[in-house]
């Protein structure tokens, strides 16, 4: 169903959301009871954050010296506590078809029904951290020509390491064999030292939109930064290399500005 609606034999996610449980309904509920749950959080640290404050509150008793020392009375004996029957766990499973549709469709790179899909119900990226962070991979992703332009540097440093051979240090040791293990993660878990997880699905990358130039970024970058709004602090590679471009582009303002105006100086 995913390649129907990403590839075009679907025209559009509208059809496929209707079927989808919950209904518009049950979504609504759902995003009220996130919006309550958030407002209760936000309440209880602003309490606790109070009561760390308050330290009158959380000083012991103060001890009248004058009276001479204070011998314990004896205490009754406690009563037997009470045998509290026991409840079943409740099981809450928070079923919500239209999130795992949208996963699906960024999972396979349609990004144009995904959005769409997401569209509808944009509170499911706060709920839903998991959107965020594939839709913030597109990001780093289609900011990778235009990046590698201006500061180069290698394009996952872990794994730069990960696969650094060692023999040049250590000639007793053999070179480390890296196992390659088939995943349906997405994005791709960070390799370790000997395992590397690869994506079943390797096509995604043809139906993602890359910056060539600078001037691709309002086009191509902004939309999906504006959907994914506050949650882009999650991916904080992303932050660092917009603010890399935007220095560069306004270096290159000042200095096609000062050949203009040379009088003004630097």
């Amino acid at each position: 169903m995913f390649y129907c609606v990403g590839f075009g034999f679907v025209v559009s996610a509208d059809c496929i959301c209707v079927q989808l449980a919950p209904d518009k309904a049950g979504m609504d509920a759902l995003n009220e009871k996130y919006a309550q749950s958030l407002k209760k959080r936000l309440v209880s640290v602003q309490t606790t954050s109070q009561d760390k404050n308050n330290a009158l509150a959380n000083a012991g008793t103060l001890i009248d010296e004058t009276l001479g020392p204070v011998r314990p009375r004896p205490q009754a004996a406690a009563p037997p506590p009470l045998l509290k029957p026991t409840k079943k766990k409740e099981v809450n499973v928070d079923l919500n078809s239209h999130r795992d549709f949208a996963i699906s469709l960024l999972s396979v790179g349609a990004l144009r029904p995904a959005m769409e899909a997401i569209g509808k119900y944009p509170w499911m990226l706060r709920k839903y951290p998991r959107i965020a962070d594939i839709l913030l991979f597109y990001v780093e992703y289609a900011l990778t020509p235009v990046y590698s332009q201006c500061c180069p540097s290698p394009a996952n440093p872990v794994a730069l390491h990960a696969y650094s051979a060692t023999k040049g240090q250590h000639d007793e040791e053999e070179l480390r064999v890296v196992k390659k293990h088939v995943t349906f993660t997405f994005p791709e878990p960070l390799p370790t030292l000997d395992v590397q997880q690869v994506y079943f699905y390797s096509a995604w990358s043809k139906f993602i939109p890359v910056c060539s130039t600078p001037e691709d970024i309002p086009v191509l970058v902004e939309p999906m930064l504006s959907i994914i709004g506050v949650q882009a602090f999650r991916n904080q590679q992303v932050i660092v290399k917009l603010c890399r471009l935007a220095k560069q582009q306004l270096d290159e303002i000042k200095v096609r500005f000062y050949i203009r105006f040379p009088s003004h100086g630097r």
